[in-house]
């Protein structure tokens, strides 16, 4: 069938390759909004290393912030999904706080 064909074409090489670029994308957006925002930033690059410098410096409290959002998120699945229409915008909303 045609997914097993795409699941068979799929290698771990190309599956770290998005998992580094989808990283590098988070962290190098994730603060830049706020900092365009609420610090006035005018310049874009400065915002984006800013945002990256501070996913690089936080990295530790970061990750740990991410498996307990991860864990609850689990832990949703047993709720029938229903706590995530809570869960998610606390965890997003969160991420600014810290």
């Amino acid at each position: 069938t045609a997914v097993s064909q795409m699941l068979e074409s799929i290698s771990l090489a190309n599956v770290a390759l998005f998992l580094i670029a989808i990283s590098i994308y988070f962290t190098s957006f994730a603060y830049a909004v706020p900092l365009v925002y609420f610090n006035k930033e005018q310049r874009i690059l400065n915002a984006l290393k800013s945002s990256f410098m501070v996913f690089y410096y936080n990295i530790l409290p970061l990750s740990v912030y991410g498996i307990i959002c991860a864990l609850l998120m689990v832990l949703s699945m047993l709720l029938s999904l229903l706590p995530l229409l809570i869960l998610i915008p606390i965890c997003y909303i969160s991420l600014f706080v810290y």
